[in-house]
C-alpha cells in the first residue's frame, strides 16, 4: 500500500471513530448569548488592521464591553463561530453578532455587521518583557514554537490546539491577553479563522504535521512530549464536539443572525474547507501519537528481560551437555 492510500485510510478510520458520537448527540448546538442593554456609549477606540473599528464601550447598564465593526460580514461570522467553539477549551470572550444597523453607538446605528464582545481585563503579550515574546504565531512550525508552548504558560497548549482547529493564522502576541492578577491567558480576535484556502498544505494542521514529521522523540524534552499529548487530546475533544457537519450548520446559523447570505460557491468552499481541515487534524493526531508513543524495540525487549538465576543457568547448560 503506498503512502497516499495509507494516509487516506488513517484519515477515514480516525474520522469514523471521532464522528460516532454524532448519532447520540442530537440536534446542533445553539449559541448561548450573554446579556446587555443598548444603546452603547463609546469610551475609546483601538485601531484595527482590517478596517472598521474596535470600540471599548459602556452599555445602558454601565457594563464595559467591546464592539467590533466588520468591513465584511464573513469576519464577524468567523469571530462569533470561533468564540462559541473556543469557550469549550480556552479562555476567551463571549461574542454576539448583529446585522447592519443592529447596534446603536453614540446615538447612531452602525451600518456594517457588528460583533459585541465581553470585555477582558488583561495586557497584550507583545507589551510584556522579552521572556514571553515570540510565542506561537500561526502554527507549530519551528522548535521555538514547540518550546514556547511547552514551557511559557500552561494555557498555551490549548490555545495552540484551538488555533489549529479553527485554522486561525493570526495568533500573534497582540491577540493574547494576560491577566497579571490571576495569571489567566486569553485568546482573542478570531476574525481570520475558517478562511477557505486553495491548498490543503496551507492549513495549520498540515503545516504542523509536516514539521512534526521531521522530529524524533529522542529530540524532545519531557515538557514538549507532555505538550504534544495535551494538544492531541484537545484536538480530539474539539473534533468530537464539532465535526464538519456540526461546524458548518453552526456557521450557517450565525450567518443568518448577521443577515449574511453567501452565494452557493462560498457555501461549498466553506463546507469543503471544514471537511479538509477536519481530515488534516485527524492525520496530525495520528502523527503526534506516532511521535510520542513508546514502541518496543527488540533491543529494549532483551534489555528489560529478567536474567535467569545462576542455578537455572547452570541447570540449562548441564541439560545441554
Amino acid at each position: 500500500m503506498n503512502l497516499v492510500k495509507t494516509r487516506q485510510c488513517i484519515i477515514a478510520l480516525m474520522s469514523l471513530l471521532l464522528t460516532l458520537p454524532l448519532f447520540i448527540a442530537g440536534s446542533p448546538k445553539k449559541v448561548n448569548p450573554f446579556t446587555f442593554r443598548q444603546p452603547f456609549k463609546k469610551l475609546y477606540q483601538i485601531p484595527s488592521l482590517r478596517g472598521g473599528g474596535v470600540d471599548i464601550v459602556l452599555d445602558a447598564n454601565k457594563q464595559k464591553l467591546v464592539i467590533k465593526e466588520h468591513t465584511s460580514p464573513s469576519y464577524g461570522v468567523a469571530e462569533t463561530l470561533a468564540a462559541e467553539i473556543g469557550k469549550e477549551v480556552i479562555n476567551t470572550n463571549q461574542v454576539q453578532i448583529f446585522p447592519p444597523n443592529g447596534v446603536v453607538l453614540n446615538g447612531k446605528q452602525i451600518s456594517n455587521t457588528t460583533t459585541v464582545h465581553t470585555y477582558i481585563e488583561g495586557k497584550e503579550i507583545k507589551d510584556k518583557p522579552n521572556n514571553i515574546n515570540g510565542l506561537i504565531n500561526e502554527a507549530i512550525t519551528t522548535r521555538e514554537h514547540l518550546k514556547n508552548i511547552a514551557t511559557k504558560h500552561p494555557h498555551l497548549k490549548d490555545i495552540a490546539a484551538f488555533n489549529i482547529f479553527i485554522n486561525n493564522r493570526d495568533c500573534n502576541n497582540g491577540n493574547l491577553l494576560l491577566n497579571e492578577k490571576t495569571n489567566q491567558l486569553y485568546g482573542i480576535d478570531f476574525a481570520s479563522a475558517f478562511i477557505p484556502l486553495s491548498h490543503s498544505s496551507d492549513l495549520l494542521a498540515a503545516r504542523t504535521c509536516n514539521y512534526l514529521q521531521s522530529l524524533n522523540k529522542e529530540e524532545l524534552s519531557p515538557e514538549e512530549i507532555k505538550a504534544l499529548k495535551h494538544i492531541k487530546q484537545t484536538l480530539e475533544t474539539l473534533s468530537n464536539q464539532y465535526p464538519p457537519t456540526e461546524l458548518y450548520n453552526l456557521w450557517v446559523d450565525i450567518s443568518k443572525q448577521a443577515h449574511y447570505n453567501p452565494n452557493s460557491s462560498t457555501q461549498e468552499a466553506m463546507s469543503q474547507s471544514m471537511n479538509t481541515n477536519f481530515n488534516e487534524i485527524q492525520y496530525l493526531c495520528y502523527h503526534i501519537n506516532r511521535l510520542i508513543k513508546n514502541p518496543l524495540s527488540i533491543k529494549s525487549v532483551f534489555k528489560n528481560m529478567a536474567r535467569p538465576s545462576e542455578e537455572a543457568e547452570q541447570g540449562f547448560w548441564q541439560t545441554m551437555n
